[in-house]
């Protein structure tokens, strides 16, 4: 059972939203250059319908490495000390607890290469961790991509005329930033049909969204 809680380091998420730039019509799978609201809305909200599930994080398995002692994710960098010969795996601040004598037989993992003949034993899980990260992310942009194009025609208009740079100005003085928007709750109120016009569409539409051959025997 994955236990990963995706909420942690919420704040920081928001931020890396921030100061990665994105295209929200292609992150969202939705033509430029619609001028009818309404329309937008539609299209953005089938597409979302489509994109979300895709992303969802439940898709993809995966279990982080974690400290042996703390259970803090590790990650390639400084935080990450691996004792040579063992699966064994200490945070930075674990490892300062190490007698000094025992330090000497750890190592610093920077890279996957880092763990030498015990890499095939993490190699797999890393790989789909990566996969999972990539996932929560996208998860994420999804979100905001239909806070903007969907739901609020101002910020959309903001968007298209002045770009990022104009979304991140526009942001500042928001009562609320669009970047803190909950991703998991977007996908729970919408699949509960808390809007009425998203309820409206699931009723339509179903819970699953169409295939890619579905949409082409439907364009077709």
């Amino acid at each position: 059972e994955d236990s990963t809680n995706w909420d942690e380091g919420e704040e920081d998420a928001q931020e890396d939203l921030k100061a990665e730039e994105f295209d929200l019509y292609s992150v969202l799978k939705v033509a430029r250059g619609e001028s009818d609201d309404s329309k937008m809305e539609a299209q953005s909200r089938a597409s979302y319908h489509k994109q979300s599930t895709r992303w969802h994080p439940s898709n993809f398995k995966g279990r982080p490495v974690v400290c042996d002692e703390c259970s803090v994710r590790l990650r390639f960098g400084n935080e990450w000390f691996h004792f040579v010969g063992d699966v064994y795996d200490v945070c930075k601040e674990c490892f300062e607890c190490v007698a000094a004598d025992e330090k000497k037989k750890y190592v610093n993992i920077l890279t996957i290469g880092d763990l030498g003949e015990e890499k095939d034993k993490y190699e797999a899980e890393i790989l789909k961790m990566e996969k999972k990260d990539h996932a929560v992310s996208m998860f994420r942009k999804v979100a905001v991509a239909y806070k903007v194009l969907g739901k609020d025609p101002e910020l959309r208009q903001i968007y298209d005329n002045l770009g990022w740079q104009g979304l991140l100005k526009a942001d500042v003085y928001a009562e609320e930033s669009v970047f803190a928007v909950d991703a998991f709750k977007m996908y729970d109120d919408f699949f509960a049909g808390v809007d009425e016009e998203d309820r409206q569409y699931l009723l339509l539409n179903g819970p699953q969204p169409p295939s890619d051959s579905e949409d082409s025997d439907r364009e077709g």
